[in-house]
C-alpha cells in the first residue's frame, strides 16, 4: 500500500508540465539562516536573517538569531546591537538577556554581563545555565565565593550539569582550594568522561599541589580527546619543567608553537625551561619573541629579567623588572626578583625596599622574607636577618635556604652550635646544597676543629666549583692549619671568581698573613710575588722528585677512521706515540683507545672517571675531529654523521663530559685536545636555527676549578694542521712528545715550549693555547 502511494506521488509529479514559482517569506529566510548557522556558515546565515528582517522588521527572533551568528564570528558589538533591538521588540524574552550577557562577558564587561543574567533570572528563575553563566562572570571578576554560590544554585536545578561542576572546580582552584577543585573535576568527568578541558583543569590543580606525575597523566588524557589544543602542551611542558625534565618540557613547548606559532605563553614557557637549564641566551631569545607578539606581557619582562640576572647583567635585569612593574604594579614576584638584582649589585637598602613592597603585596611570601634576611645579613644586621629567617621558616618549615641563612647569621653572632643545627637541617632538606657545607666549615673552624672544617669546605667546593666564598673560607682554614701555600692558592681562586674580594678586609688580612709566612721560608720567595700564578712560570731546574706514592693515570684517544667524512692520517699514530711518552714518564695507567664510536667513547670516559677518582693526576688526550656549536665544544666519534647542527648534541661528546671524567683527581686535571682540524662536517651540515653559531675551530673555555688545564692544539677560532705528507705526527703532537721527554720542565713552561715549536713549525699558522689555572704548585711530567 505504501509503495503504491509513493508511485502515485511520483507519477503525479511527472505529470506537472511547469513548476509553480514559490516566493520565500520571512520565516523561510529565518529557517534557512538557522540551517546555515548550524553548519558554521555564519555569513550566509546573516544574509538570510537580513532578508528576513527586510520582510519582517519586527521579528525579535530574527534579531536574536542574527546576534548569535555575529557572536559566533566574534563580532560582539554587532551581536549586542541585535540583542538590544530584539529586547526593544520583546523585553520579556529571557534568552535574549542570556545571549547579550555572554557577549558582554566575551568583551570583558563582567558587570554588564551580570546585570543581564540578573534580569534573565527575574524572568525565569529555574535555569541552571543562567546561574552558571553568572558564576563565570563573578569568577572572572575574582569574586570566587559569589561564583561558587551561583554554581551551587545551578547544580540544585540540574545535578547532572557537568559544565557547572567543572567551572565550580575552577573557582575553588582560583581560591587555592585544590582538593575541592579536584573533587569537582572528578564529578564533571564522571558525567562527561571525554571532557578535555576538565582533564586539563584537574591537571592544573594537581600541578599546583606539586603532584606533577598526576598532572601529566591528566594532560596526556586531555590530549587523547583534543590533540590540537596548544594550551595542554603548554601546561604539560610546565609540569615537566617543575620535575626538572627540561628537554621534555621544551619538546612540549615546541609542539604548542607548531599548533599556535604566535603563542606568547608557549614562547615564555620554553624560555623558562631554557633558563632552568642554564641556557640563558636561548631563554632571552624566547622572551624577546613573546614580547614581539605581546609588548605588554609583564610575565615575559619579569622572566627575561631573571635570565639577565642569571648572566650577571644586573642593570638589564632591573630595567626588565621596572617594565614588568609598570605593566603589573601588584606583582610581588617582580619586586622580589628586582630586590635580588639590587642585592647582587651590593645595593642592599634598595633590595630591602623591594622586599618590603613584595611583602606588603604578599605577606605570606616565605622567599621574600628569606631574601630580605640575606640582605640584612650582608649589611651586618644579623638580628634582623635572623628575625626574617624565623618568619620564613614559620611560613615554610621546609625552606633549606632559610635554615642555611639563619645558620650563617648565627655563625656571625658566635652561636656555632645553633648554627650547625640549622645547617644540618638545611642539608637534610636539600642534600646537594653547597652553601651549608661552607657555613658549617666556618662554624667548625671557630670551634677549633680544623680537620672537620676542611672536610666541610672540600665538599662545598666539590658541589659548587665556582663558589668563591668557599675558596676564601678554605683559604682561611688552610692558613689556620699553617698551610700558607695552599691558603694562597685558594685565595687566588676566590678572587678570580669574585674580584671584589680585593676590597674585603678579611681576605686582605689572611692573604697578607699567608704571604708573610711564605716569605719567611727562603725557598718560597718566588711564590709571594703574586696571589694569582701567571700562565707560564719559568721555573729553574729543580731537585724535587715526584713522590713515589703519587698516582698518575691517562686516557689517550685517537680517532682516524671516520665513516661519514674522509679519514684522518695522524690521530691514531699521535695517540700511540703520546701514550708511549706518558708511560715513559711514570704514569701508573695509560689507556690507549683508537677509533671510538659514540657509545664506546662515552663508556671509555665513564670507566676512566673511576680511575681518576683514585689518582693525583688525571690526563685525557684526544686527537681527531672536534667541533664548536653554539659556544659548546664537542669531541666527534667516528660514527657521527652531523647532518644538522642540532644533531651534534646527540652524536658528539661535549667537552664538559670529558672534564667531568677527571674532576675527581686530587692534584692535576689535564685535557689535551688536538681536535681543531679543518672540519669537513661543516660543509655538509644543515643549520636548523639561524642564531646557533657553528665555529671554524673550538671555542675558548674557562675551567671551573683550580688545578685544571685544557690545552688546545690551536687557540679558539683557529684550525689545527694534521701534518704534511710524510710527517708521522701532527705538528702539535710532535712538539708535545719532544718536550714531555725533557726533564725538569714545569708544566706551564712545557706548554710554552710546545707553543713556540708549533708556531715556528707551521709558519705561524697554528698557535696552541692553554686555558685554566693551577695555583702556586709546580707540576712536572719528568723531574730528571
Amino acid at each position: 500500500m505504501h509503495q503504491a502511494h509513493v508511485l502515485m506521488l511520483v507519477l503525479g509529479l511527472l505529470g506537472l508540465a511547469t513548476p509553480t514559482a514559490y516566493a520565500l517569506d520571512a520565516t523561510d529566510y529565518y529557517n534557512r539562516g538557522d540551517a546555515f548557522r548550524s553548519k558554521g556558515e555564519y555569513d550566509r546565515a546573516i544574509a538570510d536573517y537580513d532578508q528576513a528582517l527586510r520582510l519582517d522588521p519586527k521579528s525579535a527572533v530574527a534579531y536574536t538569531h542574527r546576534g548569535l551568528a555575529f557572536y559566533r564570528k566574534g563580532e560582539y558589538d554587532r551581536a549586542i546591537a541585535d540583542y538590544d533591538q530584539a529586547l526593544r521588540l520583546d523585553p520579556k524574552y529571557a534568552n535574549i538577556y542570556i545571549n547579550r550577557g555572554l557577549a558582554f562577558y566575551r568583551k570583558g564587561e563582567y558587570d554588564r554581563a551580570i546585570a543581564d543574567y540578573d534580569q534573565a533570572l527575574r524572568l525565569d528563575l529555574r535555569d541552571a545555565v543562567v546561574y552558571t553563566n553568572r558564576g563565570d562572570a563573578f569568577r572572572s571578576k575574582g569574586e570566587y565565593d559569589r561564583a561558587i554560590a551561583d554554581y551551587d544554585q545551578a547544580l540544585r536545578f540540574n545535578p547532572k550539569y557537568a559544565y557547572a561542576y567543572r567551572n565550580r572546580g575552577d573557582a575553588f582552584q582560583s581560591k587555592g582550594e585544590y582538593d575541592r577543585a579536584i573533587a569537582d573535576y572528578d564529578h564533571a568527568l564522571r558525567l562527561n568522561p571525554e571532557d578535555a578541558a576538565a582533564y586539563t583543569h584537574r591537571g592544573l590543580a594537581f600541578q599546583s599541589k606539586s603532584e606533577y606525575d598526576r598532572a601529566i597523566a591528566d594532560y596526556d588524557q586531555a590530549l587523547r580527546f583534543d590533540p590540537k589544543y596548544a594550551n595542554i602542551y603548554i601546561n604539560r611542558g610546565y609540569a615537566f619543567r617543575s620535575k626538572g625534565e627540561y628537554n621534555r618540557a621544551i619538546a612540549d613547548f615546541d609542539q604548542a608553537l607548531r599548533l599556535d606559532p604566535k603563542s606568547v605563553i608557549a614562547y615564555t614557557g620554553r624560555g623558562d625551561a631554557f633558563r632552568s637549564k642554564g641556557e640563558n641566551d636561548r631563554a632571552i631569545a624566547d622572551y624577546d619573541q613573546a614580547l614581539r607578539f605581546n609588548p605588554k606581557y609583564a610575565y615575559a619582562y619579569r622572566n627575561r629579567g631573571d635570565a639577565f640576572r642569571n648572566k650577571g647583567e644586573y642593570d638589564r635585569a632591573i630595567a626588565d623588572y621596572d617594565h614588568a612593574l609598570r605593566l603589573d604594579p601588584k606583582s610581588a614576584t617582580a619586586y622580589n626578583n628586582r630586590g635580588l638584582a639590587f642585592q647582587n649589585k651590593g645595593e642592599y637598602d634598595r633590595a630591602i625596599a623591594d622586599y618590603d613592597q613584595a611583602l606588603r603585596l604578599d605577606p605570606k611570601d616565605a622567599a621574600a622574607y628569606t631574601n630580605r634576611g640575606a640582605a640584612f645579613y650582608r649589611k651586618g644586621e644579623h638580628d634582623r636577618a635572623i628575625a626574617d629567617y624565623d618568619e620564613a621558616l614559620r611560613l615554610d618549615p621546609k625552606s633549606a635556604a632559610a635554615y642555611n641563612g639563619r645558620g650563617a647569621a648565627l655563625n656571625k653572632k658566635g652561636e656555632y652550635d645553633r648554627a650547625i643545627a640549622d645547617l644540618d637541617q638545611a642539608l637534610r632538606l636539600k642534600p646537594g646544597f653547597a652553601n651549608p657545607y661552607c657555613h658549617r666549615g666556618t662554624a667548625f673552624r671557630h670551634k677549633g676543629d680544623l680537620d672537620r672544617a676542611l672536610a666541610e669546605l672540600n665538599e662545598a667546593v666539590r658541589l659548587n666549583p665556582k663558589y668563591a666564598d668557599a675558596y676564601q673560607e678554605r683559604g682561611v682554614t688552610f692558613q689556620a692549619r699553617g698551610e700558607s701555600d695552599r691558603a694562597l692558592a685558594d685565595l687566588a681562586e676566590a678572587v678570580r671568581l669574585k674580584p671584589e674580594l680585593e676590597a674585603d678586609a678579611t681576605f686582605l688580612k689572611v692573604r697578607g698573613e699567608a704571604q708573610a709566612a711564605l716569605a719567611s721560608r727562603p725557598a718560597a720567595a718566588a711564590v709571594v710575588a703574586a696571589v694569582q700564578t701567571p700562565p707560564v712560570v719559568h721555573a729553574p731546574a729543580v731537585s724535587a722528585v715526584t713522590p713515589l706514592a703519587e698516582t698518575r693515570v691517562a686516557l689517550v684517544i685517537g680517532n682516524s677512521a671516520y665513516a661519514a667524512v674522509a679519514p684522518l692520517d695522524n690521530p691514531a699514530r699521535d695517540a700511540t706515540a703520546i701514550a708511549r711518552s706518558l708511560r715513559d714518564t711514570g704514569f701508573k695507567t695509560v689507556q690507549l683507545k683508537n677509533d671510538l664510536r659514540y657509545e664506546d667513547l662515552r663508556r671509555a670516559l665513564n670507566s676512566f672517571s673511576a680511575e681518576a677518582d683514585k689518582a693525583d693526576w688525571a690526563v685525557v688526550y684526544y686527537a681527531g675531529h672536534g667541533i664548536e656549536v653554539g659556544g659548546v665544544n664537542y669531541l666527534v666519534p667516528i660514527d657521527a654523521r652531523l647532518k644538522t647542527d642540532r644533531a651534534v648534541q646527540f652524536e658528539a661528546i661535549p667537552l664538559d663530559q670529558v672534564l667531568g671524567s677527571i674532576e675527581g683527581a686530587r692534584r692535576l686535571r689535564l685535557v689535551i685536545l688536538d681536535a681543531c682540524r679543518d672540519n669537513p662536517f661543516l660543509q655538509q651540515m644543515t643549520r636548523t636555527i639561524a642564531a646557533r653559531s657553528v665555529g671554524r675551530g673550538l671555542a675558548k673555555v674557562e675551567p671551573e676549578t683550580s688545578g685544571t688545564l685544557v690545552a688546545f692544539a690551536a687557540k679558539h677560532g683557529q684550525v689545527a694542521l694534521d701534518g704534511q705528507d710524510g710527517q708521522v705526527n701532527s705538528p702539535f703532537a710532535a712538539a708535545l712528545i719532544k718536550n714531555i721527554a725533557k726533564p725538569g720542565i714545569e708544566i706551564r713552561k712545557l706548554f710554552g715550549l710546545v707553543h713556540d715549536d708549533v708556531l715556528a713549525g707551521t709558519g705561524r699558522k697554528q698557535e696552541p693555547f692553554v686555558y685554566g689555572a693551577l695555583g702556586g704548585e709546580d707540576y712536572f711530567f719528568r723531574t730528571r
